[in-house]
């Protein structure tokens, strides 16, 4: 037998199998995204009513998606107070209907629900570098041990000093929008901590149709002008998971559009992307 002939097609052939198989691929994508006419109508209809896409916006898939499974959040509610609060002495504790608070003079730790809210109420926690705000952050998180090894830096708004780091929880590529800890920061100062985490234990269930992008474009119209008639332009958009409820075992993907005013601040919405429905909180 030539072997080496034989060799040389085994590679032929996989080659063209490979092939096939991206280019399957690639039209299967495809058909989940919009044509460049319906890309072209909505974005008129848009400009019709005084909002405009911005340069880096993409039309995204709109594949179908499965949805996920949460579990409890079971880390110990007094080793998290150790590690978000600076000074963790003479410590009061209150029972809640909903949780624990625990308190000293200058800081404040309240849990409700799998919600944990941290105060600043006196110390100076001042961080003079953006670089060390995120080392700030990063210590916390990585405080949490295995539970907080998939966050990511998700959205900085930070401006001389003053906004939020956001981190979220990544699962196979996916943003967890509702497991997060934000770093709320006031001319450099540390004011504020929010940390909200449910484990995810998986997907679960049949893929299912997902709104269509010019269809959440035209949610997002609608809600925005019946707040306000302002210009606005549209900015990004993508598809996280979030829990409708506190206490939730079932995480839905949302479609989450990135909206900027004139004034320069940026707003977000939370789309269902099975339903179309707007998040309230």
């Amino acid at each position: 037998m030539n072997w080496s002939r034989a060799k040389t097609i085994a590679i032929f052939f996989f080659v063209a199998l490979n092939i096939s198989l991206a280019t399957l691929v690639y039209i299967e994508g495809r058909q989940f995204v919009l044509s460049n006419a319906h890309q072209q109508a909505i974005t008129q209809v848009l400009a019709d009513h005084e909002v405009s896409l911005g340069s880096s916006f993409v039309f995204m898939s709109h594949a179908p998606q499965r949805r996920m499974t949460l579990t409890d959040n079971n880390l110990n509610n007094r080793a998290l107070v150790s590690l978000f609060m600076s000074e963790p002495v003479g410590i009061h504790l209150e029972q809640t209907a909903t949780g624990e608070i625990f308190a000293t003079a200058n800081e404040r730790v309240v849990f409700e629900h799998e919600r944990l809210r941290y105060s600043n109420l006196g110390l100076d926690l001042h961080f003079a570098t953006e670089t060390d705000k995120r080392l700030r952050a990063t210590q916390t998180i990585r405080g949490l041990g295995d539970a907080g090894r998939y966050f990511s830096l998700d959205i900085n708004t930070l401006v001389d000093g003053t906004g939020q780091l956001a981190y979220r929880q990544i699962y196979r590529h996916r943003v967890i929008e509702s497991n997060y800890m934000i770093f709320s920061f006031e001319s450099g100062a540390l004011t504020e901590v929010v940390f909200n985490f449910r484990p995810v234990t998986g997907f679960f269930g049949e893929a299912r149709a997902l709104r269509t992008t010019d269809e959440i474009l035209l949610i997002a119209m609608r809600h925005l002008r019946e707040l306000s008639a302002e210009p606005l332009t549209i900015t990004q958009m993508d598809v996280v998971y979030r829990a409708d409820a506190h206490g939730e075992a079932i995480a839905n993907p949302y479609y989450r559009v990135f909206v900027d005013t004139q004034a320069g601040q940026t707003k977000t919405l939370l789309i269902n992307a099975y339903t179309g429905d707007i998040a309230r909180d």
